[in-house]
């Protein structure tokens, strides 16, 4: 939804050099083999929009494989341990985890998720490392 912060939450992990820009608010999703895969719409490539500065033109991927998905919530509704969602698209899932867009520490949030659970799923222990 607009004003959830997800452009701003992708520019600070494209900032931090952890992330690069495929789509910004649309992106279309595709299954190929096991993995899926976001691909930004032809007219919208590489453009973002950052709330009070305008629409930026940005080097961007054509093609990402996706590893995690977020879902940006309120604040009070992000859980004190990741339980285990996950993200149904084209028949592939990938986990699926909740944060509040505007916690300070988000990005290295999702360093993180990217490290455990991405790579090794949920521990049903809530431990990781």
């Amino acid at each position: 939804t607009s004003g959830s912060g997800k452009s701003s939450l992708a520019y600070r992990l494209i900032a931090r050099h952890t992330a690069r820009l495929v789509a910004d608010d649309r992106v279309r999703l595709v299954a190929h083999e096991n993995a899926l895969y976001a691909e930004p719409p032809a007219r919208l490539a590489g453009l973002m929009e950052v709330r009070g500065i305008g629409i930026l033109r940005m080097d961007y991927l054509a093609r990402a494989q996706l590893d995690l998905a977020v879902e940006l919530v309120a604040a009070d509704a992000v859980p004190r341990i990741a339980e285990p969602h996950y993200l149904e698209s084209t028949g592939r899932h990938l986990p699926l985890i909740r944060l509040h867009a505007f916690d300070t520490d988000i990005a290295a949030k999702i360093e993180l998720a990217l490290t455990h659970i991405a790579a090794g799923g949920f521990r049903e222990d809530g431990i990781y490392g």
